[in-house]
């Protein structure tokens, strides 16, 4: 294999797991750990692949609709799991909404421009936003939402943009986990 074609495979997978669904990330993970297996087969002929072969299994078992054996949380602290999806979902629409109520819009003005976009009530928003305020949030999808909060904007046309593509990630999150959820109920 030349190393044009090894980097970009590599790239393939590094954009698959940053920007894939999450079963394209799975996939990408996978991939990623056998092409590493043959490199160290290939230079490393001694070392056995047991961990790899392991890991493997592992994405396998997850791929297959089944629990995970050690691919687990740390913890099990009170207040259940954290579901980034759900996360990332609400952190995109309740930052479209305070995005749009910092530029000026009335809350009631923001809710409904939003709620048009995700398919949800202004009551539903209300909740989601409330209750995202109110709840430990992963952190990824809380220094998100703080980022998109910060990011400054020239004109109402940039503010407008800005709000539609947190929606269109908004229902990309929503996608990914119908995805995830068709997957895991298509197996049972």
């Amino acid at each position: 294999m030349s190393q044009q074609t090894m980097q970009e495979k590599f790239k393939q997978f590094g954009e698959a797991l940053s920007k894939g669904t999450s079963t394209e990330q799975l996939q990408a993970a996978e991939n990623t750990l056998l092409e590493l297996t043959k490199i160290f087969s290939n230079h490393y002929p001694d070392i056995n692949p047991l961990a790899i072969t392991l890991i493997l299994a592992e994405f396998e078992r997850v791929k297959g609709g089944n629990s995970p054996q050690f691919l687990l949380p740390q913890s099990n602290e009170a207040g259940g799991k954290y579901q980034p999806l759900k996360n990332m979902r609400a952190a995109c629409i309740v930052a479209a909404i305070d995005i749009l109520k910092k530029n000026g819009r009335k809350i009631e003005d923001a809710m409904n421009f939003v709620s048009f976009g995700v398919g949800l009530t202004p009551i539903q928003l209300r909740e989601l936003r409330k209750k995202f305020y109110s709840r430990d949030r992963w952190s990824e999808a809380k220094e998100f939402f703080y980022q998109q909060l910060r990011i400054e904007h020239q004109d109402q046309a940039a503010v407008i943009g800005h709000v539609m593509a947190l929606l269109q990630m908004a229902e990309n999150e929503e996608k990914s986990k119908r995805d995830l959820e068709n997957g895991r109920s298509s197996k049972t």
